[in-house]
């Protein structure tokens, strides 16, 4: 059995006659209606819709014309100058 919580709430009279009109339709008590349309408009925040797939557009990686990539040092010492350190 789960643990509820008992609170008094005012309900606009147009909402009380639907409920009241699902509860004889389906012939369940006001309170198991209530708490399933509650956990029904909470759903996106008790179960968060899952996120889509994380996508990566990828391009291939071409050095730059006059770039050495088998020389490091010499290649940040270019780019960034003598100072780098």
């Amino acid at each position: 059995m789960t643990r509820s919580v008992k609170t008094n709430i005012t309900l606009d009279y147009d909402i009380a006659s639907a409920l009241r009109a699902e509860s004889v339709r389906t012939c369940v008590s006001m309170d198991v209606i209530i708490n399933q349309y509650l956990r029904m408009s909470l759903a996106h925040l008790i179960h968060p819709p899952a996120t889509g797939s994380f996508i990566i557009n990828c391009s291939p990686l071409v050095p730059k014309p006059g770039v050495n990539v088998n020389n490091i040092p010499e290649t940040i010492e270019r780019g960034e100058g003598p100072l780098h350190r």
